[in-house]
């Protein structure tokens, strides 16, 4: 299945292979090739130290890349947070991916969670989330 289907279908990505065989490099441009196309938009995680990253980091590079200044700024209850999100990924009218890199670092917990919001993203009718975990 090509890439952008399957990111438009909300399928969950995975890149793997063996260390220094250019996973970043692939992810990268997998990266600039979708923001060139623009019918996807792009979000991805920056945190540093991946083995601590929550699901409330991985909302808030949502919103930090897909917000601009007119929209609603996220809220700080985790209740609220997904639906804003929802309805601010409904408005772009567009795919998501929010691309993870060394995403096998997550916590177990976290992947759960990542799992619940791709559901809850769904549910709403919305554009789903696609995450796009490279391992």
């Amino acid at each position: 299945m090509p890439l952008k289907l399957a990111i438009k279908d909300g399928k969950l990505i995975v890149l793997s292979g063996m260390v220094g065989t250019g996973k970043t490099s692939t992810l990268q441009r997998i990266q600039e090739s979708l923001e060139q196309e623009k019918e996807i938009l792009i979000a991805q995680s920056l945190a540093l130290n991946i083995g601590h990253v929550t699901i409330e980091t991985l909302e808030l590079a949502l919103f930090c890349d897909l917000s601009t200044e007119k929209d609603e700024p996220m809220p700080k209850k985790s209740e609220q947070r997904p639906r804003v999100l929802r309805e601010l990924i409904k408005k772009k009218k567009k795919p998501v991916v929010l691309f993870i890199d060394d995403a096998h670092q997550l916590s177990e917990d976290t992947l759960l969670s990542l799992k619940r919001l791709m559901e809850v993203m769904r549910s709403g009718k919305s554009v789903s989330v696609r995450p796009t975990h490279l391992v």
